[in-house]
């Protein structure tokens, strides 16, 4: 009779294990824990497989100063240059600076797909790449309007046309500028932040119900010999289903749009060398 070698097999479930263990460290959908990033351009660097020299060789400055702010020892920025890492990173200037694990999301919704798209609306809102980028977000019913529609009497606009306008509204104005240069496009940057979120739920109910949320979103603007200025924004989302009205597979979809700036959260321009410049926010016209 044949023995069986109950070594030998016990040594081939062992390597069995090792490969089944192998293969769910490598394809398991629970993300390893995130390495300890001194800032979170040290962490962009990681992810986007660019070097310090790299980055520095692309905005004109040494490695040394790129690998100081990545570090997080540098003592000071030139505003030139911060502005230039937002716009090259697309990372707001919190999350170029500070520590990545001592950054708290303003925007955690419950649900890791209602955040990924709030963190694109917030990284892109203001750039060319806004529609490409975010469109996979919007509902085919999607419609922006605000408050200012409505007391001027005017229509919503398409996810198309609010992209093309909020990139047209990079512009600051002079005061006394007359008004067929108000859309004369200047080298401005602006960065958008989200302040809070918070879902909105009547009587109680679990917010991963709810359709609705009520955003808050600030945004800074660098123009010409870096002055800037920087406005606040109430943001209304209204999504096609809640969190809990989704399948795992499905992505949020924006059905409305709707923004407002109130008077009491507009902001006059921080701390600029002088006041002749301010941020013009799109607004419509009354045919």
């Amino acid at each position: 009779m044949e023995k069986f070698d109950m070594r030998g097999n016990g040594q081939a479930q062992e390597i069995a294990k090792a490969a089944y263990d192998h293969h769910v460290t490598k394809n398991s959908l629970t993300p390893a824990a995130d390495p300890q990033y001194l800032t979170g351009l040290a962490q962009w660097l990681t992810t986007h497989n660019v070097t310090r020299h790299e980055l520095a060789t692309k905005l004109n400055v040494s490695p040394h100063t790129i690998d100081k702010i990545a570090s997080g020892a540098a003592g000071s920025i030139k505003m030139e240059l911060l502005r230039a890492l937002s716009e090259r990173t697309q990372l707001t200037y919190e999350q170029i600076l500070n520590p990545v694990q001592k950054y708290v999301s303003p925007y955690d919704t419950g649900d890791s797909r209602f955040n990924r798209c709030l963190s694109k609306l917030c990284q892109l809102l203001h750039t060319d790449a806004m529609y490409d980028e975010c469109k996979m977000y919007i509902s085919p019913d999607f419609i922006c309007s605000g408050a200012l529609y409505k007391k001027l009497e005017m229509d919503a606009v398409d996810f198309k046309t609010m992209c093309k306008l909020n990139v047209s509204s990079q512009t600051f104005v002079q005061g006394g500028v007359p008004k067929n240069q108000k859309n004369k496009k200047l080298d401005t940057h602006v960065s958008d932040i989200i302040l809070s979120v918070t879902w909105y739920t009547p009587g109680n109910i679990d917010p991963l119900d709810s359709r609705h949320l009520h955003t808050y979103w600030r945004s800074l603007a660098i123009g010409p010999g870096s002055d800037v200025a920087y406005n606040d924004t109430f943001v209304v989302l209204e999504f096609e289903k809640s969190v809990n009205d989704m399948t795992p597979i499905e992505q949020p979809q924006i059905t409305n749009w709707w923004w407002d700036q109130p008077s009491q959260y507009n902001r006059a321009p921080v701390e600029a060398p002088s006041d002749r410049w301010r941020l013009l926010s799109y607004q419509p016209e009354a045919q």
